[in-house]
């Protein structure tokens, strides 16, 4: 399975940048108010943030042996593809497309308005939101190495605001000590239905901790850098999200801030005033932008390969002189404005957890088969089956008791990939006429090719 060394272009830190900046997005900016409706304990919060971080870990560690044995970029399309059945990855590469980039993509952009415009009340969120997915697929188009280097500089950017928020909020705390003078844990609900609802948001807040996957077509050193990114990526993630957490909980009690999207704004204004409020909500629209920034990147690296094993689909292979997948960028930006434009952050959250989630458990799921056919990679999961085993049945508890709660965000996940199914059916159809006709090119198609070279 070689790849043309002349477009690895991105190194250890851009890969795992790219996993920082997408994970750090909207979730840990708004999703701590809609959980304290559903866990009224503090410690209860923080060790469900911590539990959402072992989860991705195990996720990520699974993901590091895949990736190290097949570092192409495509994620979990190309891992199914060639371990499961060619359906199944088409179908994950469908809901990527839908759910993984384009629905993010719209979100975060929506909540980089509502942030600016806390900033700048003149502004028009929604217009903020269009021009940012405007200008950002423009600037990938250009280069992928050009990209980098902006994602590098915006990741770098929120990584220090992040680490401003920790330190002015934990001094600015010292004498609201809410968090620390709250000991009720309720650890007997650990296990209940609310505790799990709130699962299913964290889960949200941390999904990107495979994105490197994504792109390992283009990650130098891909054995050594792709495993080493998702790991270190996560865990540092991880760390920030419970340092955040801990400081809301200092400064705001759970009646401050249940239900409230803008938790990040809300403590800066109660410890510093609405000044430093607002130009902290300047910074999270910057974090917001690094997000936008690395899906738009990542995303069409998916439907790139999409575009190489079927014919129908050919033109979202099509590149620029510089390597860009153009054709999918443009694609991808044109269905995240009509989401803009169409449709609700809330709306979309639990869609794109219960879709998303299917498909990165099948992924996982590949670890087994990788092992039971005796393939070897260079990167071997830790505590194997204990740690795909955790992130798998995890997952599945999620997932049973999403359908239970949200039966309307679970049936349109299902449309989702029935419709994906169907679009599967007519590109096979395609592909057997366009054999008929022209058997000579079928024979080199991508899949075939791959397929060959990792048996």
């Amino acid at each position: 399975m070689s790849h043309n060394t002349a477009s690895r272009k991105l190194g250890y830190f851009s890969a795992t940048a790219i996993i920082i900046a997408v994970m750090i997005g909207t979730g840990v900016f708004t999703l701590t108010g809609f959980i304290a409706q559903n866990i009224s304990s503090q410690t209860l919060i923080i060790a469900a943030w911590g539990l959402g971080g072992v989860i991705s870990l195990c996720g990520a560690l699974s993901y590091a042996e895949l990736a190290s044995y097949m570092p192409e970029s495509g994620g979990e399309y190309y891992f199914l593809s060639r371990l499961m059945h060619p359906s199944i990855g088409f179908l994950s590469g469908w809901v990527s497309f839908i759910a993984g980039f384009s629905a993010p993509v719209a979100a975060s952009a929506v909540a980089l308005g509502t942030y600016s415009s806390a900033f700048w009340n003149s502004i028009n969120p929604i217009s903020v939101a269009l021009i940012s997915v405007i200008i950002l697929s423009i600037m990938h188009i250009i280069d992928t190495k050009f990209g980098s280097y902006i994602q590098n500089m915006l990741t770098l950017i929120k990584i220090l605001l992040i680490f401003f928020f920790i330190s002015i909020g934990y001094f600015g705390a010292s004498e609201k000590n809410v968090f620390m003078n709250n000991h009720e844990n309720h650890f007997d609900a650990f296990f209940h239905e609310d505790f799990l609802a709130s699962m299913l948001l964290i889960s949200y807040a941390y999904a990107g901790w495979n994105m490197a996957a994504y792109i390992g077509g283009e990650i130098k050193n891909p054995k050594k850098n792709l495993p080493l990114s998702l790991i270190t990526g996560t865990l540092f993630v991880a760390f920030i999200y419970i340092l955040i957490n801990i400081i809301y909980l200092k400064v705001l009690t759970i009646n401050d801030i249940k239900g409230v999207l803008e938790i990040g704004y809300l403590s800066m204004k109660t410890l510093y005033g609405d000044s430093i409020g607002r130009w902290f909500s300047l910074g999270i629209s910057i974090a917001l932008i690094s997000m936008i920034s690395a899906l738009l990147m990542a995303g069409p690296r998916i439907y790139m390969m999409v575009g190489n094993d079927y014919k129908i689909f050919k033109l979202l292979s099509i590149k620029t002189s510089r390597d860009t997948p153009i054709i999918s960028i443009i694609l991808q930006a044109s269905v995240a404005i009509i989401l803009i434009i169409t449709m609700s952050y809330e709306s979309l959250l639990y869609y794109i957890g219960f879709t998303l989630t299917i498909f990165s458990v099948l992924a996982v799921s590949c670890v087994f088969l990788l092992r039971a056919n005796g393939h070897n990679s260079n990167f071997k999961t830790p505590l194997y089956p204990l740690v795909p085993l955790v992130f798998i049945c995890s997952n599945l508890l999620i997932l049973f008791y999403t359908i239970q709660k949200k039966p309307i965000e679970s049936t349109i996940g299902f449309v989702t990939i029935v419709t994906g199914f169907i679009i599967y059916i007519f590109a096979k159809s395609y592909e057997q006429s366009s054999k008929t006709t022209y058997p000579q090119k079928v024979a080199k198609s991508s899949y075939s090719n791959t397929t060959k070279s990792s048996k």
